[in-house]
């Protein structure tokens, strides 16, 4: 019997081996009551910092969840899109055929398709660095303090792109003694995980760590044609970080992050017959497959993502304390689309997306007795690029072509202060101004007959404007347009 990837997180009986356990913590801000309760009995407090600046999270206004890493993995919970059936008013979940992709909805408001042009309504954060693109913010969760989502407008606490809200990956700080650790998991369809991470303080005020994880398992269906797994899972991720405190006042922490995703693609499962002559009848199991479409440029499915971050924070008094986040990501994604799910070119869609970021944020963090407010700059510049054909060949072989390409600069100021008129009653106050600016060069044409794409040269500059497109030349002669 087959089960559904829903079913398999909630069956599977992982065994796990690990050491250097965090606190586990788990709340909700409309169910304070929900949070962990210690040995005592006290419930443990919940520190979460979706106003930017650390409180507990009663004392935050809205509609905030904070799950800690240790409850997601005692839960055995893959990734943050099991958090779905626990987080109202949010669903999340993997983009068309893939791992790493995510396709996350607030309240309604979200991103379906990751093609170029378009950026979440919710965003997402790993350590406060905004991603652009939702290509690889579905992590394996390892190396975890907690994850916060927000539902709601979250503009004057984040000035870019949180109309729906925000889901915000908090990692870990390095330990101040030296640690290691092993987390091991075994379960149903070939799982193998294996998780290490180590810490070790090179003096008083620098510290070095990082983590190392693979994350196997076998697919639930296959291949009626070729044999090959279908909704497996073969990534490989790493993240390291050097952490300085020169002083009680100053924190600085350089990390870096890499995610390799080299798993099949998800191919889908027919619900009616394919056409004649091959009218073969649906597989018996949702997760089999006949599809063949399987490369890319001669390449399988991959998604590639890493990025870079520079992290400073200054407490210059107990009240003020100042950040700085600067941070780059790229990532690139090999995502062959096949339709039709048969064994022959009927529907198709070999597709490459591309995109890279550059980010520098401000903030000015107050926490007084009767005031409390954030106020900060943003700027970033970013390109996503994609590039696909959709074949259709039950129109006498029609190959739609489409590459996209575009540059976008934003910069925001936001801020956003509460005022305790009593121990019970605040007033919240917030603006945010953006500006955005993009650059588009789109190529799109249809061929007749089953040809290779074309390649374009550079297009000509466009005009800065909302949105502006040209069309590019053709380096060799194109077969003839429909």
């Amino acid at each position: 019997m087959r089960m559904s990837s829903k079913q398999q997180t909630v069956l599977r009986r992982p065994v796990a081996l690990i050491m250097a356990i965090p606190a586990v913590s788990w709340s909700t801000a409309y169910a304070p009551t929900a949070a962990a309760e210690t040995a005592t009995g006290a419930i443990e407090k919940v520190v979460v910092t979706a106003r930017r600046r650390a409180e507990l999270i009663q004392d935050a206004p809205g509609a905030v969840s904070s799950i800690s890493g240790a409850e997601l993995e005692k839960q055995a919970l893959p990734d943050i899109t099991a958090l779905a059936n626990l987080v109202p008013s949010t669903t999340l979940k993997s983009s068309r055929g893939t791992n790493t992709t995510l396709i996350a909805f607030i309240r309604g408001i979200g991103q379906q398709d990751p093609v170029a042009g378009y950026e979440p309504g919710g965003g997402i954060y790993l350590d406060d660095v905004y991603m652009v693109r939702p290509q690889g913010a579905l992590t394996d969760i390892y190396d975890l303090e907690r994850i916060e989502i927000l539902r709601g407008p979250q503009g004057t606490l984040y000035g870019k792109n949180t109309i729906g809200g925000a889901v915000k990956y908090v990692t870990r700080k390095l330990a101040p003694k030296m640690t290691f650790g092993v987390k091991a998991t075994l379960g149903n369809y070939g799982e193998k995980d294996l998780v290490l991470n180590a810490s070790v303080p090179l003096s008083e005020m620098l510290r070095i760590g990082g983590s190392v994880a693979t994350f196997n398992r076998d697919g639930f269906g296959q291949n009626a044609i070729n044999g090959l797994d279908n909704y497996n899972k073969n990534a490989v991720a790493g993240r390291v970080s050097v952490e300085l405190t020169p002083t009680s006042d100053l924190f600085v922490r350089l990390s870096g992050d890499r995610t390799v995703d080299d798993s099949q693609a998800k191919q889908g499962f027919r619900l009616t017959p394919g056409p004649a002559p091959a009218s073969l009848p649906p597989l018996a199991s949702r997760y089999d497959t006949r599809a063949n479409l399987y490369a890319v440029n001669s390449q399988a499915q991959q998604v590639i993502t890493q990025g870079s971050a520079l992290l400073a924070e200054y407490q210059i008094d107990p009240t003020l304390s100042f950040k700085s986040i600067t941070a780059y990501r790229k990532s690139k994604t090999y995502a062959p689309i096949d339709f039709d799910s048969l064994n022959k070119p009927l529907f198709e869609a070999p597709t490459i997306y591309a995109d890279n970021q550059k980010s520098e944020e401000f903030q000015l963090t107050y926490s007084g007795a009767k005031i409390q407010g954030v106020a900060g700059v943003f700027y970033m510049k970013a390109n996503a690029f994609n590039e696909f054909d959709v074949l259709y060949n039950a129109a006498g072989g029609l190959s739609l072509y489409t590459k996209d390409d575009i540059n976008s600069t934003t910069w925001a100021a936001f801020a956003d202060v509460s005022y305790n008129v009593t121990d019970a009653f605040n007033v919240n106050l917030g603006g945010r101004y953006t500006d955005d600016q993009h650059d588009a060069r789109i190529f799109k044409k249809t061929y007749l007959g089953l040809v290779d794409s074309p390649t374009l040269r550079p297009a000509s500059r466009t005009r800065r404007h909302r949105s502006k497109s040209a069309r590019a030349s053709i380096r060799k002669k194109s077969p003839p347009s429909s």
